[in-house]
């Protein structure tokens, strides 16, 4: 990941600041790989699988990033590709033979960068005036700003409002999705009676998904005993399947806001440009 961002943002670093950034790159990796293992959370296999993997799949990133960049925010085909690549990931996600929240984690991951890519596409075919319809007059929060502030802290009164406001907006959507689609989901399983499809799809998808030969069964680390004891399969099929996608739709909300919702809202309100 870090290596991803200092690609992604290389051509913005000062020249002086590139050693040091280099530094904290490798800093990040070499506490990580270090970290995942004192925390019983990764065996010595799997990180090392992890640097191994990284390597070609960054190298082979930084040749298909520009035309991919340019594949999600012109093509029609962008949000259908998306969500189809994301049912495949999380269909075939490497299962492992102990308790575990890594799905739980990767749903909410892949939802994230999902949300990300459709805001993306989103800004690009829908604009950021779409919105000002809505509502006759947005607060020009700008100008009060310019008007009630110091020249002197204009500058950190208007990244601070718009990284707070971003924040709220975040969260928000975040809880307001996740509890709604939880809900939703649950009563309607229950409704529909689909139990017993969703157990037979468990199933399917358990053997589908890759096998994780190489997990860390370290069940007396205190951090598995309680993933055990909270494990969802104490959960019915159908209240498994509600939270897992509720936990995907609730981070698909977090990344579209990010993408889309917020920089819209800040821009009707004169903050950004």
């Amino acid at each position: 990941m870090p290596w991803y961002l200092l690609y992604a943002i290389w051509d913005r670093i000062p020249a002086e600041w590139r050693l040091l950034c280099i530094f904290f790159g490798l800093f990040f990796s070499v506490s990580m790989f270090f970290s995942r293992q004192y925390l019983a959370a990764h065996s010595p296999a799997d990180v090392i699988s992890g640097i191994i993997l990284g390597i070609p799949i960054l190298y082979l990133w930084t040749h298909v990033a520009d035309e991919y960049d340019l594949f999600i925010r012109n093509s029609v085909y962008s949000p259908f590709v998306t969500l189809a690549t994301a049912f495949v990931v999380i269909t075939f996600h490497p299962r492992s033979s102990r308790p575990s929240p890594s799905h739980r984690y990767s749903c909410a991951l892949m939802g994230l960068s999902s949300g990300g890519i459709l805001g993306v596409w989103a800004l690009n075919h829908w604009g950021k005036s779409g919105m000002l319809d809505m509502v006759q007059e947005w607060p020009n929060i700008a100008l009060w700003i310019q008007t009630n502030v110091s020249p002197n802290w204009q500058a950190v009164v208007q990244n601070s409002f718009n990284a707070h406001f971003g924040i709220v907006v975040m969260f928000a959507a975040y809880a307001v999705v996740k509890v709604a689609s939880f809900i939703l989901l649950g009563v309607l399983f229950d409704a529909l009676g689909v139990s017993p499809l969703f157990k037979t799809l468990q199933t399917s998808f358990g053997k589908m998904a890759m096998p994780h030969a190489l997990a860390l069964d370290n069940l007396d680390h205190p951090q598995f005993k309680k993933d055990k004891e909270g494990h969802d399969s104490n959960l019915p099929s159908a209240k498994q399947a509600a939270k897992m996608i509720s936990e995907f739709t609730s981070a698909l909300a977090v990344g579209f806001c990010n993408a889309y919702i917020t920089p819209v809202l800040l821009y009707c309100f004169n903050c950004v440009p």
